[in-house]
């Protein structure tokens, strides 16, 4: 088996919430399941540990990078333990365990995110903007959208929590988000939706409408020198092709599971009942509208 290999079948079989191991027993165990003798997986695990250390850090790292869930993480002073990144340690702060514990709800966040109807889905993109803090946050009249579905603005006072009597500066500075939904569950998203929406903010910035007298984005008072943050949310996912131009257009791109993600971590249609905590569409669907 190759190093990637053995981490493959070892996130499959810890899951999030795979106990922790010693990481030379799990890859044993992995090499042992692959049908080689007990003295051979023996021999192995020395001659790849450190291979497999650096892909579970690899994987760990891009998913990171990209706010989706690494599934195995390490521990000890040598990496020399392994387990699933939701496992909970009786030394974690409170609040690590919370988010440790929420994101084991993403899978179910996902579904309810891919049952919206495209209506929901444009409001879902407001809602998104309103978790991060946005004022202002807006969807568009559908007759009259011009290629953008949501908007909105949000000051780096806000950002910072700052107090806006004493640091006013902070929230003048305002930073303006707008935003395009695609409700494409099945969809994997090209270059060309990440096109139409820089066409549509460069439309926007030189108020062309197709309707006079439109000023879209009048809520947010966008002027030509504002500064502008694009959001491309899709149900499904996207192309590296289309990740690439998204970031050379300075544009964010966030799939649906980026986003279930995101929701779990803000605990979103997470509510306690009895000794544990659970997914309740209702409180979601309450939350969407």
């Amino acid at each position: 088996m190759t190093p990637k290999a053995i981490v493959a079948a070892m996130e499959a079989r810890f899951g999030l919430l795979g106990s922790p191991m010693q990481l030379r027993d799990a890859i044993e165990r992995e090499l042992l399941d692959s049908g080689i003798s007990a003295a051979a997986a023996a021999e192995t695990v020395y001659t790849v540990r450190r291979k497999v250390v650096a892909e579970i850090k690899s994987r760990r790292d891009s998913r990171d990078e990209l706010g989706e869930i690494s599934i195995l993480h390490l521990r000890g002073l040598d990496d020399e333990i392994v387990f699933g990144s939701s496992f909970i340690f009786g030394d974690d702060p409170d609040d690590i365990r919370e988010s440790k514990f929420n994101r084991v709800f993403a899978d179910e966040i996902y579904r309810a995110i891919k049952a919206l109807t495209f209506a929901q889905f444009e409001r879902f993109g407001r809602n998104i903007l309103r978790e991060m803090g946005a004022s202002n946050a807006t969807v568009t009249p559908h007759a009259g959208d011009q290629g953008i579905d949501f908007y909105g603005d949000i000051s780096v006072g806000a950002i910072a929590g700052a107090n806006p009597a004493i640091l006013k500066l902070m929230h003048e500075t305002r930073v303006i988000l707008v935003g395009q939904a695609k409700h494409y569950p099945a969809t994997t998203i090209g270059p060309a939706t990440v096109r139409e929406l820089v066409g549509a903010l460069s439309l926007s910035r030189t108020y062309t409408f197709s309707k006079d007298n439109l000023d879209l984005l009048n809520n947010v008072k966008l002027r030509p020198f504002s500064p502008v943050l694009a959001l491309l949310f899709s149900t499904g996912s996207f192309t590296k092709g289309a990740r690439h131009l998204a970031e050379r257009a300075g544009l964010i791109a966030f799939s649906g599971w980026q986003l279930a993600i995101f929701l779990a971590d803000r605990g979103v249609g997470i509510v306690a009942k009895k000794d544990t905590k659970v997914f309740d569409t209702d409180v979601f669907n309450a939350w969407l509208e």
